[in-house]
């Protein structure tokens, strides 16, 4: 028999066995992280008060709904770390593999990375999302021969998939009595439940802007080089067929400032791009300002080394709106390792 056909067989039948523990590993996780869903999580639909007043086309809001900052706060955790460890427990037995034969195995076994926020979605009845939409969006870009990076989905949803996971389709969600929505260009924090309000943001009235019941920063983004919301990518071809998406972000939110860098790859096969696991390293250095452009406050997360598709390390600081700013070319700085090289991003 010839030499290369025994060693496909060999790797075939070796798949095989794999894809079977494999099941038996992910049915046993899935599991375990459904029953860690927080049942005090509740999907709901708002009404507005008095709606026949209004030109209201909308007459009501459907958003998950959390009890409080931290409860927020603490299932974006949560979740990350539902993510990491089901990435970890594939990975680790095939670590000794190469790329190529990773990404295969992945391929498959129909291995999604993100499993975590699908059981979280589907525990708690969500069909719409602005995950859901960045899925979809991701997928019709990959779908071109050619991979172009204006528009990229790092630009048009400049958020992690576990925050986008609990953001209804218009980035919405429920936080106590407010509610807090959120756009690629800033955020609208609405307290007392005006649902009026918020309605009348999401058809288009920004005059709904300067109630009294809004705090917002899309009317201000900050002082002088300092802004409170802003993102930047880098993509970088370092193969005919394979690329990586470098992207740095600051959001200064009604309770804290926080600051992200992320690095995605991808790789062209068959006419059309996929994400590619591959070795990569993310380290991230923030230096918040104050609401005047001035202080510093520096922020040094540990550094992220894996083998993935994308990998992303953040920082945060709690403090109420508007005390955290990024000075730009100075506060938010990415440093990114993939393939042998290195390179830099700064906000």
């Amino acid at each position: 028999m010839n030499k290369n056909i025994k060693i496909s067989i060999i790797i075939v039948i070796a798949l095989s066995i794999a894809a079977g523990v494999l099941a038996l590993q992910s049915c046993k996780k899935e599991s375990e992280i459904v029953n860690n869903f927080d049942n005090t999580i509740k999907l709901v639909n708002l009404y507005p008060d008095n709606q026949t007043e209004y030109p209201i086309k909308t007459t009501s809001v459907t958003m998950l709904s959390f009890a409080s900052v931290e409860h927020y706060e603490a299932t974006i955790t949560s979740l990350k770390n539902q993510l990491e460890q089901y990435l970890d427990a594939f990975v680790e037995p095939y670590k000794n593999l190469s790329f190529d034969s990773l990404n295969l195995m992945m391929e498959q076994m129909n291995f999604n990375p993100d499993q975590p926020i699908i059981n979280f979605l589907q525990h708690y009845g969500i069909t719409s999302s602005m995950y859901l939409d960045y899925v979809n969006y991701e997928n019709n870009w990959l779908s071109n021969s050619e991979l172009v990076m204006e528009g990229c989905p790092q630009d048009a949803f400049p958020f992690a998939a576990v925050e986008m996971s609990l953001l209804n389709a218009n980035g919405e969600v429920k936080i106590g009595n407010n509610i807090l929505k959120l756009t690629s260009e800033g955020f609208v924090y609405i307290k007392s439940l005006d649902v009026v309000t918020l309605i009348r943001i999401d058809n288009g009235d920004m005059d709904a802007l300067y109630e009294p019941t809004v705090t917002t920063n899309l009317l201000d983004k900050g002082k002088g080089t300092c802004t409170s919301w802003d993102h930047k990518n880098k993509p970088y071809e370092y193969a005919s067929d394979k690329k990586v998406a470098m992207h740095v972000h600051f959001h200064s939110y009604p309770w804290k400032g926080s600051a992200e860098a992320e690095i995605t790859s991808y790789h062209k096969k068959n006419g059309s791009w996929k994400k590619y696991s591959i070795n990569m390293k993310v380290v991230l250095e923030a230096y918040f300002r104050d609401k005047d452009c001035s202080g510093r406050l520096n922020l040094l997360p540990p550094p992220k080394s894996k083998d993935t598709k994308s990998l992303s390390v953040s920082a945060s600081s709690w403090g109420a709106f508007p005390q955290y700013r990024a000075e730009k070319g100075f506060s938010i700085n990415g440093t990114f390792s993939f393939a042998g090289q290195q390179y830099f991003l700064t906000l």
